[in-house]
């Protein structure tokens, strides 16, 4: 339960953060979604939520790095 929280909490941490940062929040959100969920099938718990946040900040990175 506290898992799927976390998954949550970041979604909505990474939506702010490309709000922020002058991208698409909603975008980014789903996209965390989708890796949240995706990391499930990964045996470690919490740990999984974090490689999936990891992802998204580097790709949100490449994103910016690649529009300029």
């Amino acid at each position: 339960m506290f898992e799927i929280a976390l998954g949550i909490a970041l979604c909505v941490a990474m939506g702010k953060l490309a709000s922020a940062d002058g991208r698409n929040g909603v975008l980014w959100g789903l996209i965390t979604f989708v890796l949240c969920a995706a990391s499930l099938l990964i045996p470690i718990p919490f740990f999984r939520m974090i490689i999936a946040a990891v992802v998204v900040f580097i790709a949100m990175i490449a994103a910016k790095v690649i529009a300029k």
